[in-house]
């Protein structure tokens, strides 16, 4: 199972939890999951995009309470993604087809995301759709230029 996590810079590892990720990601290896994990610092946004494509399951962010860009371009990708919503933002959420996880259970979380193929493809699914009604082009140009009419 190929896990990605990326950041944009050495700076955001500690808000974005990526300690707390490799941890998990160590625990799992040590109870004997095959994982390649793959943490990215500070590459370009094309190289990291073409490595999550090739991934079974990438993780965003497992602090802010909040998806970001990259969780997009992922679920975009078909990727499943794990992600923190804090219970706060849930009722946010709608159809957001994010695997959410926090710093005390992310552990048993990936592990269910490896071995559920099913949950995998479903969210795999399901991203690419919410992204393609929520995250297009024509979708966001028509709202901002009701933003600008109004």
């Amino acid at each position: 199972i190929i896990i990605t996590h990326a950041v944009y810079a050495k700076e955001v590892i500690k808000t974005k939890g990526s300690h707390i990720i490799s941890e998990a990601i160590d625990k799992l290896k040590a109870k004997g999951v095959n994982i390649d994990y793959r943490f990215y610092i500070g590459k370009p946004h094309e190289f990291i995009i073409e490595q999550i494509s090739s991934a079974d399951i990438h993780i965003d962010q497992i602090i802010y309470g909040w998806h970001g860009t990259i969780s997009a371009e992922a679920m975009a990708l078909g990727i499943p993604t794990i992600c923190y919503i804090s219970p706060e933002f849930e009722s946010f959420m709608g159809e957001l087809p994010l695997f959410n996880a926090n710093k005390d259970n992310l552990v048993d979380k990936i592990e269910q995301l490896i071995f559920n193929l099913n949950l995998r493809k479903e969210l795999s699914n399901k991203g690419v759709e919410y992204v393609s009604k929520v995250h297009s082009k024509k979708v966001i140009a028509k709202k901002m230029l009701n933003v600008y009419k109004n």
